[in-house]
């Protein structure tokens, strides 16, 4: 009695598919996790943008829409500072370097003016460095 080999090629690789069940189970939790992420930004009441290490703006949610009277696709890739010139003139430009040195920086109460829509008020932020999955420090977030 002879025996058949089989030929392994049509069979499935079960090692293969687990790791690519994983790896579409993860995608799908990462794409959850961004949505969830997003509806966050996107619905609180708090004004908040990022910015890279050129301080251009990544991130321009609804509320700092209302604020400024400007939408995120015109606030996005121009600098924070040509957006609100008024935190040169308080003295608070150099904060966006120590938070890309790694800083969290809360500063006290100032007042704001913001030209585009001519409101005015008093406002503190939180800034916080934003890293990638190296611990790199690629940006800050601004919460206001």
């Amino acid at each position: 009695m002879t025996r058949r080999s089989r030929d392994r090629s049509k069979t499935p690789n079960l090692t293969l598919l687990s790791d690519e069940l994983v790896r579409q189970q993860i995608s799908e939790e990462v794409a959850e996790d961004e949505d969830f992420s997003t509806l966050i930004i996107n619905s609180t009441s708090d004004c908040i943008y990022a910015f890279d290490l050129k301080y251009e703006i990544t991130l321009f949610n609804p509320s700092l829409e209302a604020l400024t009277s400007m939408r995120k696709e015109e606030a996005i890739g121009k600098s924070v500072l040509e957006i609100f010139p008024f935190l040169r003139e308080i003295g608070r430009a150099e904060t966006f370097k120590r938070v890309l040195t790694g800083e969290k920086v809360e500063t006290p109460e100032y007042p704001f003016f913001i030209t585009q829509s001519g409101k005015r008020g008093y406002a503190a932020t939180l800034f916080t460095p934003l890293t990638n999955e190296q611990g790199k420090i690629v940006g800050g977030l601004a919460m206001i």
